[in-house]
C-alpha cells in the first residue's frame, strides 16, 4: 500500500499554465478536470487507473507525479465508423490493441505508465485492490454495463481508494445525443457540438420525428446514419442524471460527492415538456456530473 499522499493541496494552477498544458499535450477539457482531480483528491505518489482513458505519461507522471498510470480504453467503444458515414475514426494515443487487459495476469505486469485495451467491466480480479485512485473524464457515459464497471473498479481499489469521475456530455443533457463527427454528401461536418438537433431534441422526439426533421437539413443518407447514432448505436448508454444517482447508490462505493456541472439555462416551458416525456426525470440542465466515490477502509 502506498504512503497517504499530502494534506496539503498542490497550488492551483493560473489560466496560462492549464493553456500551456493543453497545447504541450494536445489535450482540451482533459485537462481541467484533471487538476480537479489533482485540488481535490491528489494524484502524486499514487497508483492510478484511468477508466476510458489514455493520457500521456509526461502530464500525469513527469508534471503531477503519479507513481503508476494505467489507462485502460475499448478500441471500439464508440460507434462502429463504417456505420456512421464520412466520419472520422477515434485514436486514442499510447494505445496498443495488442497490449490486452485481459491478459494481464498480475500488477507486477504492469509498467509504470500503459495504456491497455479492453472493457472497464472485464477489469481482472488480479488487479484487485492494487490501485489508489481512479480518474476518469467523460467516459462513464460509454460504459454499457453500468452496473459491473462500477463493481470492478471497486474491487481494483485498495481500501480507502478513491474514484473521480467526471461524466457528460450525458443523455438528459441538451446536446447529450453525443452525435460524432458526420460529414453529409454536400460536405457538411456535424458533431454534437454543431448539428440540425435542437437542444433536447433526442429527448423532445422519437427516431422517426428526428429522422424527418434532419431531412430539412441534409440528405436522407446521412439522416439515416445520424439517427442510428442517436438512438441505437452502442456507443453510449444513454442513462439520465438520475440513473447515475441510482446506480452509485446501488453500488458498493460510499458515495462522497455527486455535483452536477456544466449547467445551461433551460426554459420552463422546456422543462415542462421534458418532465411529462420522461416521468421521473426532472435533471434536464446539467450537461454532466462530478463523482466522488470511495472504497471503504
Amino acid at each position: 500500500m502506498t504512503a497517504p499522499p499530502s494534506t496539503t493541496p498542490p497550488a492551483q494552477r493560473t489560466e496560462a499554465e492549464i493553456d500551456a498544458l493543453r497545447e504541450t499535450y494536445g489535450l482540451d477539457y482533459q485537462v481541467p478536470h484533471l487538476l480537479d482531480a489533482e485540488q481535490i483528491v491528489g494524484i502524486r505518489g499514487k497508483r492510478v487507473l484511468e477508466a476510458g482513458g489514455s493520457l500521456p505519461a509526461g502530464l500525469v507522471m513527469d508534471e503531477l507525479g503519479a507513481k503508476q498510470w494505467i489507462g485502460i480504453i475499448e478500441p471500439d467503444w464508440r460507434p462502429n465508423r463504417s456505420d456512421i458515414s464520412g466520419s472520422d475514426g477515434a485514436e486514442h494515443p499510447g494505445l496498443d490493441e495488442s497490449r490486452r487487459l485481459g491478459d494481464v495476469a498480475g500488477a507486477e505486469e504492469l509498467e509504470a505508465h500503459q495504456i491497455l485495451a479492453g472493457a472497464v467491466e472485464n477489469i481482472p480480479e488480479s488487479l484487485a485492490g492494487h490501485f489508489d485512485l481512479i480518474f476518469s473524464t467523460a467516459a462513464f457515459e460509454h460504459f454499457l454495463k453500468f452496473p459491473a464497471a462500477l463493481e470492478r473498479m471497486y474491487r481494483a481499489l485498495r481500501p480507502g481508494g478513491c474514484l473521480f469521475a467526471m461524466i457528460g456530455p450525458i443523455w438528459s443533457a441538451h446536446d447529450g445525443h453525443h452525435l460524432p463527427p458526420i460529414t453529409d454528401k454536400s460536405g457538411v461536418r456535424m458533431n454534437f457540438h454543431s448539428s440540425p438537433i435542437p437542444p433536447w431534441g433526442h429527448l423532445l422526439m422519437r427516431p422517426p420525428e428526428m429522422y424527418r426533421h434532419l431531412l430539412t437539413a441534409t440528405d436522407a443518407e446521412t439522416a439515416q446514419a445520424m439517427v442510428y447514432a442517436i438512438y441505437h448505436a452502442p456507443g453510449i448508454n444513454r442513462l439520465f442524471t438520475e440513473d447515475y444517482v441510482a446506480h452509485f447508490k446501488d453500488s458498493p462505493f460510499e458515495v462522497e460527492e455527486l455535483t452536477t456541472v456544466w449547467n445551461t439555462d433551460i426554459k420552463q416551458n422546456v422543462q415542462k415538456v421534458l418532465e411529462a416525456a420522461h416521468p421521473g426525470r426532472k435533471h434536464f440542465a446539467n450537461n454532466g456530473l462530478r463523482a466522488i466515490l470511495r472504497r471503504a477502509e
